[in-house]
């Protein structure tokens, strides 16, 4: 009996004890102490401007130089840069965007970091594979779901850009878009988003100038060039023979960014041509392309002639000849533009046509135009007459020609049976060769046409083609009843953007309003872009209360960065610094440093130096990336004496695209940003040599 009560006893302590356990574990009275408080990130308060004193007008400062990823620029939120093989950069720079197989095998995808904001994958439409053509931009098959390949315009962290700039992830991945014109080719929604418009062309927002000795096309002994600059090509030529092939076309295209016209980089690079890997021969030749060497003229035509090369070689080939900008290639890209039959290579050749800066190409571009060729050949026709300074009409008024070619091209605009794609370039250049009386037409198109993307893409023109004109005011009202009423998202962030273009005051209290809203994270963040490039020093502290917030979407954070750059006010950097020192979120870090590098402020290179030694990959990488933005040469020792001691290759290709990118002479438009900038790349998506081009960091 008693052995009996010593149990039931023993029982009784052991309920007590486990029911004393289960209030401690669903929050009883006895809680573990909270943790503490997040630091505050200090909100940018712009010092107030003294009332002016009557005198000479005050001139405004200057605007911001163009050009960040999409992660990390200003863009959504980008795949970990593939930097060396000549890859063909996924659509979005955004991690987990299929990224062309370079030339090895599939890349796994780096596990998110602990403690990490994983980016988001932006969806990219899937590339139906030419059977004839299996390379993805860098001659690689499309590889379902590769890391970004670092050498060709690297998909980059963060935000989305390649090819350019961080990207931007939309805050709630499983949200739908509204879905497109019913006549639409099928497409992946994400494809169409504002994001991709800005990857392309943010250059022309966020780039940091640079000066230098060497200027693109330059023909100078690698021994007269200074220290920094000196020590980069001599590296950059050691790379070319790196046993990663990565790392050789990475190497291949930074070359290319130098621009310098020498004899012992001409041959290297010709060399490279012939290259075992897929990868480093297109990247190869478009270096070629990029630093006009007329000498290889002859090999590139003869590579593009070669119909026993493969597409995707052909096809950088006649991207290359264009970029020379020589009038004596003409004949070659014609005859290939009309008379090719795989579409990747007569793809090319059209584009190359817009490159030549010759109007002469003209001819050619219209019969392409207005023949029977497939929707998307006819699409980047028009982006190429667009691109060849067939200038504005208003430039030039006597030229009948000129105006006739804007009458030809508003009708067909407006015409319902022309193909959607064709409409949408359409949209997109007669901002660029339109008169006055376009603006009709795009207005019509702006608010009427089925496809929501001719509908953005005409509002973009209209905001470029009407400032400062006598329609700007009538524009103006019809972007801010965009705002306000459209329903479609994909619209209602490019009006956003569009409203910061034409450079209307009156619509940032409406930007304001949208971005403090509870709206889709996309028109969020076209607010926050479309304010920044209006300088509006009343949203700094909108952006500093955004940053402050840890349940802040990641693109919508990424993009407040950006903005905060792009506003200019030096009030900024201490809360641009503030979110490098504390947040952990590798993208949110690159746009950071992408603002600070906008508004000049190199405090935190120290810091961006010691992330070089991370742990994580991605931390890494976005360090990386984050220091080529400042194109600062004093940085170029310090990224090859890190490049030195890394282990990983994939790593290494990451550093000399960021060397590239510091090396680039190209004080405005980078040379490969010819291609992607006022350009329609939803007509390219299927043609991976011309898309990994138009998203090259």
């Amino acid at each position: 009996m008693k052995k009996m009560l010593e149990i039931a006893v023993a029982a009784l302590v052991l309920m007590v004890i486990w029911m004393a356990g289960t209030a401690f574990a669903h929050g009883g009275t006895h809680p573990p102490p909270a943790p503490p408080p997040p630091t505050p990130i200090p909100v940018p308060v712009p010092i107030p401007t003294p009332t002016p004193i009557p005198g000479p007008t005050q001139t405004p400062g200057p605007a911001p130089a163009p050009t960040p990823p999409p992660p990390p620029t200003g863009n959504t939120p980008m795949p970990t840069p593939n930097p060396g093989g000549g890859q063909t950069p996924v659509p979005n720079p955004i991690p987990g965007v299929p990224t062309p197989n370079p030339g090895g095998p599939t890349p796994v995808p780096t596990p998110p970091q602990p403690g990490t904001n994983p980016p988001v994958p932006t969806p990219v439409t899937p590339v139906p594979q030419n059977p004839q053509t299996p390379t993805t931009g860098a001659g690689q098959t499309p590889n379902p779901n590769p890391v970004p390949s670092p050498g060709q315009g690297t998909p980059q962290p963060g935000n989305s850009s390649p090819g350019g700039g961080p990207q931007t992830t939309p805050v709630n991945p499983g949200a739908k878009m509204p879905a497109g014109s019913p006549d639409s080719p099928a497409i992946d929604e994400e494809s169409s988003r504002w994001q991709e418009w800005w990857v392309r062309n943010e250059h022309m927002f966020i780039r940091v100038e640079k000066g230098g000795a060497v200027s693109s096309g330059s023909e100078m002994a690698i021994e007269d060039m200074s220290g920094e600059m000196k020590d980069l090509v001599k590296f950059l030529l050691g790379m070319l023979r790196h046993g990663y092939w990565d790392v050789r076309a990475a190497s291949a295209l930074a070359l290319g960014k130098v621009g310098l016209r020498n004899e012992e980089i001409r041959m290297e690079l010709e060399a490279a041509v012939s290259d075992k890997d897929r990868n480093v021969r297109e990247s190869a030749a478009l270096a070629l392309g990029m630093i006009r060497s007329v000498k290889s003229s002859l090999l590139l035509s003869s590579r593009l002639g070669d119909k026993t090369v493969d597409a995707g070689l052909r096809a950088n080939c006649a991207l290359a000849l264009g970029l020379m900008g020589d009038p004596s290639n003409l004949r070659m890209l014609s005859g290939t533009a009309l008379g090719e039959r795989k579409d990747e290579v007569k793809a090319a050749a059209v584009t190359a046509l817009g490159l030549l800066g010759d109007e002469k190409a003209l001819k050619t571009l219209l019969e392409v135009f207005r023949s029977g060729e497939e929707e998307d050949i006819r699409a980047l026709a028009v982006t190429a007459i667009g691109k060849l300074g067939v200038s504005s009409c208003q430039e030039n008024p006597a030229s009948n020609g000129r105006v006739n070619l804007a009458r030809e091209f508003e009708k067909h605009l407006l015409n319902k049976e022309t193909k959607v794609r064709v409409r949408q370039s359409l949209a997109m250049i007669l901002g660029k060769i339109g008169d006055s009386r376009t603006a009709d037409a795009l207005k019509a198109a702006a608010s009427g046409d089925r496809d929501r993307v001719v509908r953005s893409f005409a509002l973009l023109s209209l905001a470029r083609l009407c400032k400062g004109t006598d329609q700007a005011v009538s524009v103006r009202e019809m972007l801010r009843r965009t705002l306000r009423d459209e329903k479609n998202v994909t619209v209602r962030s490019y009006a956003a953007l569009a409203a910061g273009l034409s450079g209307d005051s009156e619509a940032a209290p409406i930007l304001r309003g949208l971005f403090e809203s509870g709206e889709h994270a996309d028109v969020r963040s076209a607010a926050a872009i479309g304010l920044g490039i209006l300088k509006d020093a009343e949203s700094m502290a909108l952006f500093g209360k955004e940053l402050n917030n840890p349940k802040g979407g990641g693109d919508v954070r990424r993009f407040a960065c950006i903005a905060l750059g792009l506003i200019g006010d030096k009030n900024a950097g201490d809360c641009l610094r503030k979110v490098l020192e504390t947040v952990n979120q590798p993208y949110l870090k690159w746009s950071a440093a992408i603002g600070l590098a906008r508004l000049g402020d190199k405090s935190c290179m120290d810091m961006l130096v010691r992330n070089l030694t991370d742990g994580s990959s991605i931390v890494k990488e976005s360090a990386i990336r984050a220091i080529g933005y400042f194109r600062d040469e004093a940085q170029i020792r310090t990224l090859i004496d890190h490049m030195k001691k890394e282990s990983s290759d994939e790593i290494k290709a990451m550093y000399v695209v960021s060397l590239g990118y510091i090396g680039d002479s190209a004080s405005e438009v980078p040379v490969l940003r010819r291609v992607s900038q006022d350009f329609n790349w939803l007509a390219s998506l299927k043609y991976v040599s011309i898309d990994f081009v138009t998203r090259v960091f």
